[in-house]
């Protein structure tokens, strides 16, 4: 399994274009966890800068966004697959696989933890994210960014695309979306154009998304809530973010606050990490 899994994210990695996407698992029926469906899927790839101390390095993922009728769906590939895998072992009750596919490494997850849903509950967001060892939960409401679109063009998969500018969420974006697929979605938290985003990138060069396939959905492809039975706590964006904060400043002190971590004597301080979300909230 593992060396499966690993073989379709690195099929999925080379590929662009519109292609026929493999079904990852056939539900039938549906997890009672299902939301919508899916229309179309979008891989993009993620890049955001996470370390400037020495030369500049990227934290890259492979992402994934379920576009459906009434909800959509912003997730780690990893995450997703894993998500899949363990909505099906829930469904057919089958505690014992998912004890097992826990200790074997089985449910594999993206190093952005995010589950971003859009429009859920309507005209709200709920973003469910992790920092270290807690998982947090916590909804907002729906900002569309203010866009001027410009009249610069350019070809990305084969489609025409049309060039956009916004300030959003504390960074300058630049983005190229196509009128060709009129639905106003893209990655992330962007929506609200005439068509869907393939590429964005901030002015700085610290955040990036690159749209590397474009799946059109011909099976019910059920877009799931974040699985059940697990610890999380509910909270707001500003906690989430002053939390985020004090673990990018002292990592083992935030982990050490844990009580599902045990301390060790001869565990070395953590260095600290660059705060550098996508969002910057303050």
């Amino acid at each position: 399994m593992k060396t499966l899994s690993l073989l379709i994210f690195a099929t999925l990695l080379g590929i662009s274009g519109e292609i026929n996407a493999q079904r990852l698992l056939d539900f039938n029926p549906p997890p009672p966890d299902t939301l919508d469906y899916s229309r179309i899927r979008c891989l993009y790839e993620q890049k955001v800068l996470s370390d400037t101390t020495k030369s500049s390095k990227y934290t890259k993922n492979l992402m994934i966004l379920q576009i459906g009728t009434n909800v959509s769906k912003y997730i780690g590939y990893l995450s997703f697959y894993t998500d899949s895998l363990e909505a099906d072992d829930r469904k057919k009750q089958n505690d014992i696989n998912i004890i097992e596919a826990l200790k074997s490494g089985r449910y594999k997850r993206s190093s952005d933890m995010i589950h971003l849903f859009k429009n859920f509950p309507e005209n709200k967001n709920t973003i469910s994210n992790r920092i270290a060892y807690d998982s947090y939960i916590y909804e907002e409401e729906i900002i569309k960014p203010q866009w001027k679109i410009e009249k610069d063009k350019v070809t990305i998969l084969g489609y025409d695309c049309i060039k956009a500018t916004t300030t959003f969420c504390g960074r300058n974006y630049m983005v190229w979306f196509t009128p060709d697929i009129p639905i106003s979605e893209g990655p992330w938290k962007f929506t609200g154009l005439p068509g869907l985003i393939l590429r964005v990138h901030d002015d700085k060069g610290d955040v990036s998304f690159e749209c590397t396939q474009i799946q059109k959905i011909t099976w019910k492809d059920p877009i799931l809530k974040y699985p059940t039975g697990r610890s999380t706590t509910k909270t707001t964006k500003d906690n989430f973010y002053k939390q985020l904060r004090k673990y990018c400043d002292n990592p083992r002190g935030f982990m050490g606050n844990n009580t599902r971590v045990t301390p060790s004597a001869s565990q070395k301080p953590l260095p600290k990490l660059m705060y550098n979300p996508i969002e910057l909230s303050e």
